[in-house]
């Protein structure tokens, strides 16, 4: 980031005003804010991840072990396991104090 003259950038009356508070000192001006992007949506990290993961659960619906899965894709039991049931408890419908529906 360069520095920039703020007499060759600003309106005279916005420099005038801004001398008035803050004469021949440095500021910053941060840009404006933008809503941030989630987590790998630009470099396509989640949609791998996303397409890892129904592969894997896939794969256990076909019959292959947690151990061998885990084996195959260098991840713990624990990991592959979280990975399956979380697709199960995002599809059981949750009640109004967000606990599964018997």
């Amino acid at each position: 980031m360069a520095y920039l003259n703020a007499r060759e950038v600003l309106p005279p009356e916005l420099l005038k005003q801004i001398q008035q508070h803050l004469d021949g000192q440095l500021i910053y001006i941060p840009k404006k804010s933008a809503p941030r992007k989630p987590w790998g949506s630009q470099s396509g990290s989640r949609s791998l991840l996303q397409q890892r993961n129904q592969s894997i659960r896939q794969a256990y619906r076909r019959g292959q072990s947690l151990a061998c899965l885990a084996n195959q894709l260098h991840l713990s039991e624990d990991a592959i396991r979280k990975i399956i049931y979380a697709e199960k408890a995002r599809s059981q419908p949750s009640g109004p104090a967000g606990k599964a529906q018997p």
